[in-house]
């Protein structure tokens, strides 16, 4: 049975697809889908751009062709992902851009795009923070928005074209992802699409939304996740949570869903873990072995050694101890000697290919493409190493506020702070406050992101209220804000121990409520 609130935004997609057909209806200029796609944007809006025509098919002739802009994240590339298939499917010609955020300019040079290439555009995975000014630039019958970030007035009512799961009850914070919107639409657009919901759960999982207890989902992620049972496209495996294909040293060392002191970040301390509990960390021949290398027995005893270690040498609390089984969400279509095995690693690998400026070989690699997956894994590697550098140096640049942590390191790279925040807060004993980083930008301006741990958002902190308030304090017209635990900005550097002050200070209202 689909609960309420769930029917009302399908009902929301249902108008949205009609909407959306009417406005991109077929058209009898047949040279008017060929032009556009030869056209780029990359002059004007920074990263990788994808086209349909990459896709190898021949598209049919509308009166618009289609342009995808999306945020730069494992959830912001699924979400690309879905609605690029879904077109192919249409046969509808489409362009992707990939975007760090949908910034103010941005907004203003796709608008000016827009009109001189008669586009239409799909905003997935952002918008709804930036209804003011997508408002401002556009006619309403040149773009939709399907996104799950929190609406700054969730109490107006959304154009048709807008969808958004706040304005039904819906929280998109854990309960739905931009991919899951994105699935959504188009299912309700062809019911084949229902394949496509995979890429919803890996979407859900990149934005940490299996946060029920044992790694499950809320809401309407449910939902999503027994379309992709039914399909056969994921198995849900309750077990060991850790990587499934880095070597086993590596993933009990970086990967446990919660920290180990003595084990955690500790590669020297695992493999004499290992060693003890007469479990090889490496073959006959010498190379190195993962999780799935192991038999059944070893694994059993891995687990239980680890818990032992937590409740013996760590003290930890039992129901604690018990995070370190969870759900696995395994990809079925995806083989193994191409070490991606489950929704986890495939979101992981998404990310980094968005940050670190290759998003193309990300979406490719989730539409099947082998040798983009290929690529992308290579890719990861590399961005990888990068991220356990700037998580080393910004663990020496924290400083303590009242109320927050900031943290500020010259070296580490936009695209990179986000990823390196939300590790950095939940590697040590950092969780009692939000932690909000820094990163240098373009024009004398600093990338802001802000994380806080679930038990700080149950005591009604909203970061995505803080980073829109305090930019607004400041003076800042660039839309800033996200969901409860994650959150960013972009600020004037000149203005930094002013908007540091004002979140202190908002963070600390909110903590007494």
């Amino acid at each position: 049975m689909i609960f309420i609130p769930l029917k009302e935004l399908l009902t929301a997609i249902e108008r949205l697809k009609v909407f959306f057909l009417e406005k991109i209806g077929q058209s009898q200029e047949k040279d008017l889908i060929t032009k556009d796609l030869q056209t780029s944007t990359q002059d004007s809006v920074p990263n990788n751009d994808v086209s349909s025509k990459q896709s190898g098919y021949s598209p049919k002739i509308f009166k618009k062709s289609i342009h995808i802009y999306s945020h730069l994240d494992a959830d912001g590339l699924c979400s690309a992902a879905i609605i690029a298939r879904m077109l192919e499917r249409k046969g509808i010609g489409f362009q992707i851009t990939i975007l760090r955020q949908l910034e103010l300019q941005y907004i203003q040079n796709i608008a000016e795009e827009q009109q001189k290439y008669n586009r239409f555009i799909i905003f997935s995975d952002f918008g709804s923070g930036q209804i003011e000014f997508i408002e401002k630039y556009f006619q309403s019958d040149d773009y939709i928005i399907l996104d799950h970030h929190k609406p700054e007035f969730e109490s107006k009512k959304p154009e048709i074209n807008h969808v958004n799961p706040y304005y039904y009850g819906i929280r998109g914070d854990d309960e739905i992802s931009g991919a899951g919107v994105c699935y959504l639409f188009a299912k309700v657009m062809d019911s084949r699409n229902q394949d496509l919901a995979y890429i919803g759960i890996i979407g859900a999982i990149g934005d940490m939304q299996n946060n029920a207890e044992k790694g499950e989902f809320h809401g309407v992620n449910k939902v999503i996740l027994e379309d992709a049972l039914a399909t056969n496209q994921i198995t849900v495996e309750f077990n060991l949570a850790i990587s499934r294909t880095k070597t086993l040293a590596y993933a009990i060392a970086y990967t446990l869903p919660i920290v180990l002191p003595k084990l955690t970040d500790s590669l020297s301390n695992v493999e004499l873990f290992l060693k003890k509990n007469q479990i090889r960390s490496t073959d006959e021949l010498g190379n190195p072995r993962t999780f799935l290398d192991l038999s059944n027995l070893e694994r059993k005893t891995l687990l239980n050694a680890l818990i032992k270690f937590a409740l013996v040498e760590c003290g930890m609390n039992p129901k604690k101890s018990k995070e370190l089984l969870q759900n696995i969400y395994i990809l079925n279509d995806f083989n193994e000697k191409y070490k991606i095995s489950d929704a986890r690693e495939m979101s992981s690998l998404l990310n980094a290919c968005g940050r670190g400026g290759n998003s193309s070989f990300g979406i490719a690699a989730l539409l099947g493409d082998e040798d983009s997956l290929k690529k992308a894994i290579e890719f990861s590697k590399s961005y990888k190493h990068e991220i356990f550098l700037g998580v080393n140096r910004a663990r020496e640049n924290i400083r303590e506020y009242e109320f927050i942590r900031t943290v500020y390191e010259q070296s580490i790279n936009e695209k990179t702070i986000g990823t390196i925040c939300s590790i950095l807060l939940h590697s040590g004993d950092l969780i009692d406050k939000p932690l909000i980083a820094f990163a240098d930008s373009d024009n004398h301006t600093m990338k802001v992101s802000a994380r806080a741990d679930k038990n700080l958002i149950e005591q009604g902190i909203d970061l995505g209220i803080i980073m829109r308030k305090a930019c607004q304090k400041i003076g800042i017209e660039d839309p800033a804000g996200g969901h409860p635990p994650a959150a960013g900005a972009k600020i004037p550097t000149k203005k930094l121990g002013d908007f540091i002050a004002i979140v202190n200070d908002l963070t600390g209202t909110q903590m007494k409520k």
